[in-house]
């Protein structure tokens, strides 16, 4: 799928304190990529993270996999000739999915 993105490219992974992208989990050793986000308060008095600063890192490392699943649902419905929003919006689905789906893409790519 050709992308525009201008984010960070790759797999993003939580390294400490940082969330890196532009590595891959089976090859990453603790250098190169690039810092994706850094929430280390840099203090000497800095306490671990919490489960909710942890949980928001693992939410922020996946957001490129998201983005790129929801593009290929949404191109996959268009090239079969099907009508996701029929399909999310319709009796068996949950009125308004496809516009959050839209929304959620347009948020992430600014398209």
């Amino acid at each position: 799928m050709e992308t525009n993105n201008k984010h960070t490219a790759g797999e993003w992974l939580i390294d400490g304190y940082l969330i890196v992208g532009e590595v891959s989990k089976e090859t990453y050793d603790g250098s190169g990529g690039v810092i994706v986000c850094d929430w280390n308060p840099d203090t000497e008095y800095a306490l671990p993270p919490s489960q909710e600063q942890q949980a928001n890192a693992r939410l922020i490392a996946a957001a490129p996999e998201m983005l790129e699943a929801l593009k290929r649902v949404t191109e996959w419905f268009y090239l079969n000739g099907k009508s996701l929003k029929i399909i999310l919006d319709g009796k068996q689905g949950t009125p308004g999915c496809w516009e959050e789906i839209q929304a959620a893409i347009h948020k992430a790519t600014e398209q």
